[in-house]
């Protein structure tokens, strides 16, 4: 660097900062300080890694989740992915055993109604103890609250096994008023009703898929039986008949015939059929009726879509669809359960810890 006059400065004499000529327009011999060159800082440790951004933090819940989906995958190894993902969702906040034990229910039959719900609870007395003396197992298996919860509790397994049956009616417990001599009045279950509450309608396309939109039940006969359901998924029985499938037993479709040589059958909401030809050609007509009670709660269960009337339902009464008395007819649709799993679920949990606290409190006065 020159000096004032032009002559080069002594090293020592240079200024300590480097500079460098302004970039762009300017005048002769202007220049422009820049910062001294740095050796670079010393290394630092490594920092962590960022999680990726769909990542989802390890907490007690997901490896909750993670234990569960285990599970479900190992007890039903040919599920769909959706369903374990529903199975997860309504299982969450239970413990493995509870899960486990919710889990075996599904896997037994889910059509067989519970031998506890055919008889009424003094029915189910234990037989005494030689001696007149039981010990408190035996004692806490007579008591009316106890035997009240185990009926309430296979109601709601009986539910929990057909929460994916369609055309399902869930079991409703009855309770009695001031039942005496129990210590909890509130708990005797003298016997269930059946929810009327509808199920979820999902589209399917099938020309012999129907659903009742409303009240109202189709008449269905099985082996000289007459018996009431929800579930319309039908097809052409070989002798005309319309077969209802997907049910425990075979049945038929009561009071109606398919036209010889249909192809095409067409329902309107209000019961009425048209039947036509592969060219077209209409063939004829039918009509599918439904029918009520007076008190379609109290209809019987004998399997989990089919229905038998009793002296509480009143008599089955004929009427057309969508006339006001009962729903009317969508083709093409089916009804699914109307069990919630996640309210069936929590029940189960809150009447094992209830039927712990009861047990619990008969030990103490024993």
């Amino acid at each position: 660097v020159a000096g004032p006059h032009g002559l080069p400065l002594a090293p020592s004499a240079q200024p300590s900062l480097n500079v460098a000529v302004a970039s762009g327009p300017f005048e002769s011999g202007q220049i422009r300080p820049i910062a001294n060159e740095q050796s670079p800082p010393p290394a630092s440790a490594p920092k962590p890694l960022l999680p990726p951004p769909d990542a989802l933090p390890i907490d007690s819940r997901n490896a909750a989740d993670v234990q569960a989906r285990a599970l479900i995958r190992r007890m039903f190894p040919h599920a769909a992915a959706s369903d374990l993902d529903i199975w997860v969702d309504q299982l969450r906040g239970l413990s493995i055993e509870e899960m486990r034990f919710l889990l075996e229910q599904r896997q037994r039959s889910r059509m067989a109604l519970p031998n506890s719900l055919k008889t009424r609870p003094q029915d189910q007395q234990p037989a005494p103890v030689a001696g007149g003396t039981a010990n408190a197992a035996e004692s806490h298996a007579s008591h009316p609250a106890l035997l009240s919860l185990r009926r309430v509790r296979d109601m709601l397994l009986h539910n929990i096994a057909n929460a994916d049956t369609l055309g399902y009616r869930r079991l409703v417990p009855v309770h009695v008023a001031g039942a005496a001599d129990s210590g909890w009045p509130a708990l005797r279950v003298d016997q269930y009703c059946v929810s009327q509450k509808s199920g979820k309608l999902r589209s399917t396309g099938r020309m012999l898929d129907l659903a009742i939109d409303g009240q109202g039940f189709f008449s269905v006969r099985a082996a000289d039986q007459t018996y009431y359901t929800r579930l319309g998924t039908f097809e052409i029985g070989s002798n005309g008949c319309l077969e209802l499938t997907g049910c425990a037993s075979p049945c038929k479709l009561a009071g109606f015939s398919v036209h010889a040589g249909t192809t095409s059958i067409r329902i309107a909401a209000d019961g009425g059929v048209s039947f036509a030809g592969s060219d077209g050609e209409a063939l004829g007509q039918g009509r599918i009726d439904l029918y009520c009670f007076t008190r379609p709660d109290r209809l019987e269960h004998h399997t989990g879509q089919l229905l038998k009337l009793t002296v509480a339902s009143g008599p089955a009464t004929r009427v057309v669809a969508g006339s006001g008395l009962a729903g009317s007819l969508l083709q093409g649709f089916v009804e699914e359960s109307n069990v919630s799993l996640q309210s069936e679920t929590a029940q189960i949990v809150r009447l094992r810890r209830q039927f712990e606290t009861i047990r619990n409190s008969l030990d103490s006065f024993r």
